[in-house]
């Protein structure tokens, strides 16, 4: 071999370990990404609690028509070179129960989005109502990981697009593997369950596709987020939704070979919206020049009025909607406070078997003091109207796993709220009257003759209680009596899930939170007992007075 080929041969393999390790060939340039995640059906402004100069008070905020002139706003900047994104769940609720999606759409038709993907709320009617809201949408919904086996159901895993600055851009989406315990997608509907594996091939095929940058458009959650952005090379940004983080700030989250992918997320509710700005320098994000803003919708957006105008029909159209039948009652129900807080109650039997059927836990609580209206319900049809009156929280399903000797703990804070003959009761160290648990999957016996827990106004326990006398749990058509420390799931809403009224076991844990509001596992459960709501009293809780 000559000399002269010997170098040649020498600065050819030099050349190509720069090339295998330096992406010399890509574009420079800017990427805007401005969205929204997790709206829940939030297309109208709604009162909230703000800051202002630092005291809280009440505010207009949020809504659709608010997202609209901050994203066209932002847009205006720099339009070639900005792609406005929207990442799942944006239907919720009666809403989505009455229009099948067409509501929320209106109204993001109307901003426009360019491109966006499903949240596991868009199957809660079931695939074919999905299928309603695919046709809906006037822009391409993406998604890597969704497996159906129905041609009109089938979603295209990617999408791409060419700025004015010569980028070309590819987005891939990802839904959460946890489709099928958290909402009603059927048979044929299934979300792939190696979100890696999953990334991996969608960078590989936009890659080959010629893109110099790749975004993943994900509903999976910021934890979910973190897992692929550090074991996935080539995904130079992650904009999520699902846990309804609130980022004030990007997250930098570094993977395989130092690569480094920047993550945001913008909240719920339609609440916030997120701006990305992407610096790409030499195939690599530039951290220093990118950005991410979180912009809260506030009183002083205005909102647009032809956005505005696009949803109205639907607002009006829903106060006639809510009173129509959704189901009936064959038989008067009570409701009354002394009864959902202070005994085993029809109704709440009926809330708290429904909770457990919805979450697939062993056991469910509901709080008597969520249980609302005070009232005997009466016989006849039941509305979305009924089921708002009784849940007019908008607390969120939530699980939760604790040991025999924690759902014993619990069950003393419920025991405590109960007032026995002669009890002293001190409201500043007993649970409150609402704390008074009604249940699902368990069966009680409380002795309020026996010593209540003591728990302060911080929820610390102050003495521990005995009214528990005996606690069993539903085992397939048998009751067994709970073992301090076997694990048993159990499903509660927000408010209790927090340590509201008390209950410090939850306060010191750490639950999932499904984002399925309480009137909707209400309304899910009217659907789910083919329209009859004729609840009964079985014996699953006594009092010995």
């Amino acid at each position: 071999m000559s000399k002269r080929n010997g170098v040649i041969r020498v600065l050819a393999v030099l050349f190509l370990v720069l090339l295998s390790t330096c992406p010399l060939w890509a574009k420079d340039g800017v990427v805007n990404i401005v969205g929204f995640n997790d709206m829940h059906g939030k297309i109208f402004s709604y009162e909230a609690t703000v800051k202002v100069d630092g005291e809280k008070v009440k505010e207009d905020v949020g809504g659709v028509a608010r997202i609209a002139t901050a994203i066209r706003e932002i847009k205006a900047e720099d339009p070639g070179n900005t792609v406005v994104v929207q990442m799942g769940d944006t239907v919720e609720g009666p809403l989505f129960f009455f229009f099948h999606g067409k509501a929320e759409l209106a109204g993001i038709n109307a901003i426009p989005v360019d491109l966006g993907i499903p949240g596991n709320h868009e199957f809660d009617l079931g695939a074919d109502v999905f299928g309603e809201f695919l046709k809906s949408a006037s822009f391409p919904i993406i998604c890597a990981n969704l497996e159906t086996t129905r041609d009109d159901l089938r979603l295209q895993p990617s999408w791409t697009k060419t700025l004015e600055n010569g980028l070309k851009v590819g987005f891939f989406g990802l839904l959460c593997t946890e489709l099928d315990s958290l909402t009603s997608p059927g048979p044929d509907v299934k979300a792939g369950q190696d979100l890696v594996a999953v990334s991996k091939k969608a960078v590989e095929d936009l890659k080959a596709d010629g893109c110099d940058v790749v975004i993943a458009l994900t509903h999976i959650g910021i934890e979910a987020d973190r897992l692929v952005a550090q074991s996935v090379k080539g995904i130079h940004a992650i904009l999520g939704g699902h846990s309804h983080t609130v980022m004030s700030a990007p997250e930098i989250v570094e993977g395989p070979d130092g690569w480094k992918t920047m993550i945001g997320q913008a909240g719920s509710m339609a609440r916030y919206i997120g701006a990305m700005k992407l610096d790409i320098k030499d195939g690599l994000v530039d951290e220093a020049n990118s950005s991410w803003k979180l912009i809260e919708m506030r009183q002083s957006i205005a909102k647009a009025q032809d956005v505005q105008a696009a949803i109205e029909p639907f607002g009006e159209e829903l106060k006639k909607n809510l009173s129509k039948k959704v189901g009936t009652m064959p038989n008067n129900v009570d409701a009354t406070r002394d009864v959902v807080r202070g005994q085993e109650s029809a109704l709440g039997n009926y809330l708290a078997d429904g909770l457990r059927w919805k979450a697939g836990t062993d056991v469910a609580f509901v709080n008597g003091g969520g249980i609302r209206g005070d009232k005997i319900i009466p016989a006849g049809d039941v509305s979305y109207n009924t089921i708002m009156d009784v849940f007019p929280w908008g607390n969120t399903l939530q699980t939760f796993v604790l040991t025999g000797k924690e759902l014993k703990e619990v069950m003393e804070v419920s025991g405590s709220a109960l007032i026995g003959e002669g009890d002293k009761y001190e409201p500043n160290d007993r649970a409150p009257s609402g704390a008074f648990l009604q249940i699902s999957g368990l069966k009680v016996l409380f002795d309020l003759s026996k010593e209540p827990a003591l728990i302060d106004n911080d929820s610390k326990l102050i003495r521990p209680g005995s009214r528990v006398v005996s606690l069993e749990v539903k085992k397939g058509d048998e009751w067994k009596s709970v073992v301090d420390d076997q694990e048993y799931t159990v499903a509660v809403y927000s408010w209790t899930g927090s340590g509201g009224d008390k209950f410090y076991t939850f306060a010191s844990k750490k639950g999932q939170d499904f984002y399925v509001s309480d009137s909707d596992v209400f309304a899910e459960t009217v659907r789910h007992t083919d329209g009859i709501v004729d609840p009964v009293v079985d014996g699953r809780i006594t009092i010995k007075r």
